[in-house]
C-alpha cells in the first residue's frame, strides 16, 4: 500500500509541477510581450523627441547664421525644414495619444509616465508657439537688420530650456525603461 501511495503522490506532485510551470510560463510571456509593447511606444516616443532636437537644432542654426550676416540659415535648408515640420505634425497627435492612454504606466512607471506626459504636452506646445515663431523673427529681424543683444539672449535662454527640457526627457524614458523589467 505504502508503494501505491507513493506512486500516487510521485504523479501528483509531477502533474502538479507540470501545470504551476505551464502557467508561470505563460505569465513570464505576458510580461515579456507587455514589456516589448511599452518599448515599442516609448521608440515612438523617442522618435519625436528627436524631431524636437532637430527643430531647436533649426533654431540655433538659424540664430547663429543670421548673426554672422548670412541671409539664411546654412546647415538646415528650407527643404529640411519643411520635412523635420511635416514629420512632426504627423507624429504628435501619436505621441500624445500613447501618452494619454496611460499604456506606459505600471505600478513602477506611474509617476514617471505621468511626468513624461505633461513634459511632452510643454515641449509640443514650446515647438508651436515659443520655437517656430522665435525661428521666422530671426529671419525676419535678420533681413531688417533689427537684431539685438536682448532679442538674441532671449532665444539663447529659450534654446538652452528647450535643451533641458529634451534632456529631462529623455532621463524619465530612462527610468521607465528600467522600471519595466
Amino acid at each position: 500500500m505504502d508503494q501505491t501511495l507513493r506512486t500516487i503522490l510521485e504523479l501528483a506532485g509531477g502533474l502538479l509541477t507540470t501545470a504551476l510551470g505551464y502557467v508561470l510560463g505563460r505569465r513570464l510571456e505576458r510580461a515579456a510581450q507587455s514589456v516589448a509593447v511599452k518599448a515599442s511606444m516609448l521608440d515612438t516616443v523617442k522618435g519625436w523627441l528627436a524631431g524636437v532636437e532637430k527643430f531647436v537644432g533649426i533654431l540655433g542654426d538659424t540664430l547663429t547664421s543670421v548673426s554672422a550676416g548670412s541671409p539664411s540659415p546654412v546647415l538646415y535648408n528650407m527643404e529640411e525644414r519643411r520635412k523635420s515640420a511635416q514629420l512632426m505634425t504627423e507624429r504628435t497627435n501619436e505621441v500624445l495619444g500613447i501618452l494619454r492612454s496611460k499604456g506606459l504606466s505600471t505600478r513602477k512607471t506611474k509617476r514617471d509616465a505621468k511626468a513624461l506626459a505633461q513634459l511632452i504636452e510643454n515641449l509640443d506646445g514650446s515647438v508651436k508657439f515659443g520655437l517656430l515663431p522665435l525661428d521666422s523673427e530671426i529671419l525676419d529681424r535678420g533681413r531688417n537688420q533689427t537684431l539685438d543683444l536682448p532679442f538674441l539672449t532671449t532665444v539663447g535662454t529659450f534654446k538652452l530650456q528647450m535643451d533641458a527640457h529634451l534632456q529631462e526627457a529623455y532621463e524619465l524614458i530612462a527610468r521607465i525603461m528600467g522600471n519595466l523589467v
